[in-house]
């Protein structure tokens, strides 16, 4: 802790969604145009395909080590007291634009132990505790010396025998917060570096007292540096949080903020959220600075940790595993080489969830062997006690417990008491999978890390929209191609004792949004194999994509490929649909002209002049029957339900 009287010098102080384009390139964007993303939204929106597809990675923006600047001009207290009681929820905008792309953060105080925020003393007005600066035009009051306005400088004060105060940072797409939900559109942020300055002790170095020295936990860094020789920080990992804790050595408070020996340094390679603790072992206030940049060059030491990367191709976004559909239990890492370990001795594999994302209970499973039941982990309440699992030869023990915020935890440890090797971590993460067998829609997020020594991999997380049931063992196919004006589309019909329904979407490119057009209800005299067909007249000229869709009893839905059709319309008036029953029909002009509507009698209930392209208009105020449509082209009939 420091502090010191001020100058007169004034203190300087975004569904992600994976777009495709209309040519079918997969974009990682948030740039005006036009992509195809419902196959995003109907993630959220109803059950989901079984058919493998990476469409859901986030954005992957690199800071380049460059600073994030928690400015008090761009706080906003979202919920709970000024960030200073448990729960509270605070959003800074625009930390940090990467190519024109803004990003936001919230912090979450998610638990304050034997202590509170307070000013230090002497404070300047016009600022809080939880995120103190040093406003300017502060004469004659005491302020902290060195502290920046966009650093984030939470100050506190812990009762007798010490305490702390914990902190989730998560990176959203700026603007993207939810005031419903308290979320917004997360980011993976790479290349980040935290600065922790002044880790020290309490006390003047004249009477030390050896019970007040202050710390900081990090965890899922790719390194930590601390100065070299001079360091007064040790390092130790604290088991209560599951994090390495970078320690004062030293009792007493020394007079420079930077000093580097109280300084510790940590990188991330990606960064998308992380929690830290800060903390002190005995009483009194205690100041953070945290500053997320590179700060002053310093000589240094490093400490390396292991990492862990569950998707080493180029599906999700290459760090992630990101699966939105899957045609058989899905596996929580791709590629050969997903753990690296620093010293090949791994004490334990951790994978989380929280409460609300298990949605089907203990029809929700991960396990090493789906086709033996007694390997499989559920993840359904109770969610409690121990059971073990094998691979190749290798028995592991599976430790279940939940935390006081609702977050499941599975520790996966040898049951003979030694450490992994790497190759041994390697199996059991690729063994994992993931299986549902009700699928309810909507995202699980596992979180996944190891521990080495004292120091944690960085989180990596496994997202799952939906769950991954297999209907038959065959996917179904559609096959179509233009013909004489129309699009003929035709498949094989699948298991009629299992398939409830079928039906069509459709998507133009130049729209962009999936719409049904053709079902199917499965009868009793269908076969399996049986060949079926449908037409469709397409209004606008262009490339077009089909999907097939099946849905068996339970609801589940199982998606084909797409089939891309390019077709041309004839110069001619199209409406649609025909009937209509929405209150309204569309209707295709090649070109400007008059439309006309006339009743059975001969009377004109509708007359207007329109623009080429596709247009709507109004069939509210007509009541159900037969019509004539009149354009320039010619009439036809309408039909009104």
């Amino acid at each position: 802790m420091k502090i010191s009287r001020p100058s007169n010098e004034g203190s300087s102080c975004f569904a992600l969604v994976f777009f495709a384009q209309p040519n079918g390139t997969q974009v990682h964007t948030c740039l005006p145009g036009k992509y195809l993303f419902r196959l995003v939204l109907s993630c959220f929106a109803i059950p989901l395909s079984l058919i493998s597809i990476s469409s859901l990675a986030q954005p992957l923006l690199n800071v380049n080590y460059g600073n994030l600047d928690f400015y008090d001009a761009n706080k906003i207290h979202k919920k709970g007291n000024l960030g200073q009681t448990a729960g509270s929820r605070t959003l800074y905008t625009d930390v940090v634009s990467v190519n024109g792309r803004s990003v936001d953060c919230i912090i979450t105080t998610m638990s304050i132990t034997n202590g509170y925020f307070e000013y230090p003393v002497g404070y300047c007005s016009g600022t809080i505790p939880f995120d103190y600066k040093a406003p300017q035009n502060c004469s004659g009051n005491i302020t902290i010396s060195g502290n920046e306005d966009r650093f984030f400088c939470p100050t506190l004060y812990f009762q007798s025998g010490g305490g702390s105060c914990r902190f989730k940072f998560e990176f959203i797409v700026g603007g993207s917060y939810n005031d419903v939900t308290d979320k917004g559109s997360p980011v993976i942020l790479q290349n980040v570096m935290v600065n922790s300055y002044d880790i020290d002790g309490n006390a003047n170095c004249a009477t030390p007292n050896p019970a007040v020295n202050q710390y900081n936990d990090f965890s899922g860094f790719k390194s930590a540096v601390r100065a070299n020789p001079q360091t007064r920080i040790s390092t130790q990992y604290n088991s209560a949080t599951g994090m390495t804790r970078f320690i004062s050595t030293m009792n007493c408070n020394i007079a420079d903020v930077k000093d580097p020996s109280t300084r510790v340094r940590v990188q991330y390679n990606y960064l998308q959220e992380f929690e830290m603790e800060v903390g002190m072992t005995g009483i009194g206030r205690a100041f953070f600075m945290l500053d997320f940049s590179q700060g002053t060059t310093f000589n240094t030491i490093a400490d390396i940790a292991p990492e862990l990367d569950l998707n080493t191709l180029s599906d999700g976004d290459g760090y992630n595993n990101i699966s939105s559909f899957c045609a058989t239990p899905e596996h929580l890492t791709k590629g050969p080489l997903n753990v690296t370990s620093q010293n090949n001795s791994i004490e334990q594999i951790n994978i989380s969830i929280q409460d609300a994302d298990v949605r089907d209970g203990n029809a929700e499973i991960l396990t090493t062997d789906f086709s033996t039941s007694s390997q499989h982990i559920q993840l359904g309440l109770p969610f409690s006690g121990t059971q073990t699992t094998t691979v190749t030869g290798t028995t592991y023990t599976i430790n279940k417990t939940v935390s006081g915020t609702g977050v499941r935890k599975l520790q996966f440890t040898k049951s003979d008491g030694g450490n992994m090797t790497s190759t041994e971590a390697e199996k059991l993460l690729d063994a994992l999978v993931y299986y549902n067998f009700v699928n309810t829609p909507g995202l699980r997020r596992f979180s996944v890390w190891f521990k080495e020594g004292v120091m944690n991999s960085n989180t990596a997380f496994f997202d799952v929209y939906g769950g991954c049931i297999v209907l038959n063992n065959t996917y179904p196919i559609l096959d179509g191609r233009a013909d004489q004006g129309r699009i003929l589309l035709t498949w094989k019909l699948g298991d009629p004792t299992r398939i409830q329904k079928t039906h069509i979407e459709r998507v133009v490119a130049s729209q962009g949004e999936w719409e049904k057009v053709y079902e199917r209800i499965s009868q009793p005299k269908d076969q399996l194999g049986q060949i079926a067909h449908w037409n469709d007249v397409p209004l606008l000229s262009g490339t077009h994509r089909y999907r097939l869709v099946e849905t068996d009893f339970f609801g589940t839905r199982r998606i084909s490929a797409e089939k891309t059709i390019r077709y041309i319309t004839s110069e001619r008036t199209i409406f649609y649909p025909n009937p209509a029953s929405s209150g309204s029909v569309q209707v295709l002009m090649e070109r400007p002209g008059p439309i006309a509507i006339f009743n059975l009698s001969g009377s004109k209930v509708f007359q207007s002049q329109l623009q080429s392209g596709i247009q709507r208009i109004s069939l509210r105020n007509l009541p159900p029957g037969r019509y004539t449509l009149i354009t320039e082209k010619g009439s036809s009939t309408l039909l009104i339900q």
